[in-house]
């Protein structure tokens, strides 16, 4: 199986919109409403146009996408957060890890990226993926977000890109 990635484009924003309301993928995110759903939309949609959004293909067809948040300030312009979902028909099948490796190359090269973070909810499927990427989780705050079926925890996973200790 070949999955090639390429840059994010607007038109990728219709395969999102329907992962990121898949019932399997809700759970994973701090969001719940469909107005909240588009404001993470437009997030993703705003950083592809900087070219800071990667997508994977699979069989001619987007299967899953990572995006840097980039941050305005020349100050805090070495880091950076960023988000992965990967279509939940494709799950398990190297796609997150491949979009990882991708983004921190692109955060690295292109934008000089010296650390990365991300934050992880519940039991995402990403837990698996992190620690083999060289991500160390640095902080869990209990009960984090509020659902139908309780509280979910929130993990913070860190990376640093410049071979430099974070912790």
């Amino acid at each position: 199986m070949s999955i090639l990635t390429r840059a994010t484009r607007p038109f990728d924003m219709t395969y999102l919109r329907r992962w990121l309301n898949d019932p399997r993928t809700l759970p994973y995110l701090p969001v719940s409403q469909e107005d909240e759903v588009e404001q993470m939309i437009g997030s993703w949609a705003f950083f592809a146009r900087y070219q800071a959004g990667i997508t994977a293909i699979l069989h001619h067809v987007p299967c899953g996408m990572a995006t840097l948040l980039l941050m305005p300030y020349k100050k805090t312009q070495h880091q950076c957060t960023f988000y992965v979902c990967v279509d939940p028909a494709y799950r398990k099948q190297g796609i997150g890890t491949r979009l990882i490796e991708q983004l921190m190359h692109l955060a690295k090269e292109q934008f000089h990226i010296e650390g990365v973070y991300i934050d992880v909810f519940g039991n995402n499927p990403l837990l698996s993926i992190l620690p083999r990427q060289g991500f160390i989780s640095c902080i869990t705050q209990k009960q984090y977000i509020k659902t139908d079926q309780g509280y979910e925890d929130r993990t913070v996973w860190i990376r640093a890109l410049d071979g430099q200790e974070w912790l």
